[in-house]
C-alpha cells in the first residue's frame, strides 16, 4: 500500500501571500502554507485535498499556527507512560507506584509550560532535508520574543490519545533550511510511511498535534 506523505496539504506563493496578507481578517495570521518563493501568484491543490466537487471558489482560512497552549490530560499521560515502562526499569516502577499512590490527587487537565509543551499544526517537509525519525519544531510565545528550535527527543500524539503507540518519540533537529517556519510541527517526508500516519492514521489537513 502507497501513503500520501502530503495528504490534504496544500502550498502558497510567497507572492500570493503577501497579497492575502493585506486583508484585514487574516493579516500576519498565518505561516503553515509557506513552501514556494516565487513572484507567481498561485495556491498550490492536491489530489488528496480534493473531498468533492463544489462550485464554491471562495477561500476560507479555518485556522492559523499561533502559540497553543499544551495539557497533559489523563489520558495521554498513561499512554506516555505506559510507553516509556516497556523501555525502561524506573518507569515501569513508577507508573505502578502511581496508579496506587496519586489516583486520587491528579487533576484532569494540567497546564504545560510553553517551553515543555505546545500543540501544533503538522506540515510536511517540502526540501526533502529532515531524515526519517527526525522533526523541526520552532515555536515563538505571545510577548513576540525571538524563535526557539527544539532539540532532542521529543513525544507527538493527538487528543485524544487512544493507544500508547499512538506516542511517537521523535528527535527534534535543527534545519537551517526550515528555519522560516515556527509555531508548527515538520515531519520528514522520506521512507515508507509518514509518522503523521503512524498516530491514529493521522494527515496533514489541519491535524493538531500535541508535543512534550
Amino acid at each position: 500500500m502507497t501513503l500520501c506523505f502530503t495528504d490534504s496539504l496544500r502550498a502558497i506563493t510567497t507572492a500570493k501571500e503577501d497579497e492575502l496578507q493585506k486583508i484585514d481578517d487574516i493579516q500576519n495570521k498565518w505561516r503553515k502554507y509557506r513552501f514556494t518563493d516565487d513572484n507567481q501568484h498561485l495556491i498550490q491543490v492536491r489530489q488528496s485535498q480534493v473531498k468533492f466537487e463544489s462550485t464554491h471558489y471562495d477561500l476560507e482560512v479555518n485556522d492559523f499556527s499561533k502559540p497553543y497552549m499544551a495539557f497533559l490530560s489523563l489520558q495521554n499521560d498513561a499512554c506516555l507512560r505506559s510507553t516509556m515502562a516497556l523501555l525502561k526499569r524506573r518507569e515501569a516502577i513508577s507508573l505502578l507506584r502511581q496508579t496506587y499512590r496519586d489516583r486520587l490527587r491528579q487533576r484532569s487537565n494540567v497546564a504545560i509550560p510553553n517551553c515543555s509543551g505546545r500543540v501544533m499544526f503538522g506540515i510536511i517537509d517540502g526540501t526533502s532535508t529532515l531524515e526519517y525519525g527526525d522533526v523541526f519544531i520552532q515555536y515563538t510565545t505571545r510577548n513576540k520574543s525571538e524563535p526557539q528550535i527544539v532539540l532532542g527527543n521529543v513525544a507527538i500524539t493527538k487528543n485524544p490519545c487512544l493507544y500508547p503507540d499512538d506516542i511517537r518519540i521523535l528527535k527534534a533537529a535543527d534545519v537551517p533550511q526550515l528555519h522560516h517556519l515556527y509555531n508548527c510541527v515538520v515531519f520528514p517526508s522520506k521512507e515508507h510511511r509518514p509518522h503523521t500516519n503512524e498516530i491514529s492514521g493521522s494527515d496533514l489537513d489541519g491535524d493538531v498535534y500535541w508535543i512534550n
